[in-house]
């Protein structure tokens, strides 16, 4: 992570300020990656809520990745549930209806 952010800063050199989207995963949220950002001055992390679903979109499509390759499937061999992944993806187009609304950005705003 700090690899992608070293990167992202190198590629912008005159941005005032970039804003880095991100979940809760532990990588994320190192105090290394932290301190590195708060040196380098313009790159701000921003950390969805802990249990956003409607604002993780990749969440979302990595559930119905599971759902339709993983859950309730044996595979014999290592390879073949590599292949059945592979599969998924270089097939994706197949699941485009499900996965347009699926995937759809409808965010519900909650006023308090």
């Amino acid at each position: 992570m700090k690899r992608f952010i070293k990167r992202l800063a190198r590629s912008h050199p005159n941005a005032k300020m970039i804003h880095v989207i991100l979940d809760n995963a532990g990588y994320c949220c190192s105090k290394e990656l932290l301190a590195y950002c708060n040196e380098l001055g313009n790159i701000k992390l921003d950390f969805l809520p802990y249990y956003s679903p409607n604002l993780n979109l990749i969440g979302r499509l990595w559930k119905f990745f599971k759902k339709n390759v993983i859950y309730n499937t044996y595979y014999e061999k290592f390879a073949d549930l590599t292949q059945a992944c592979k599969d998924f993806f270089k097939n994706i187009k197949k699941h485009k209806v499900s996965l347009r609304t699926l995937l759809a950005e409808n965010f519900h705003i909650q006023k308090n």
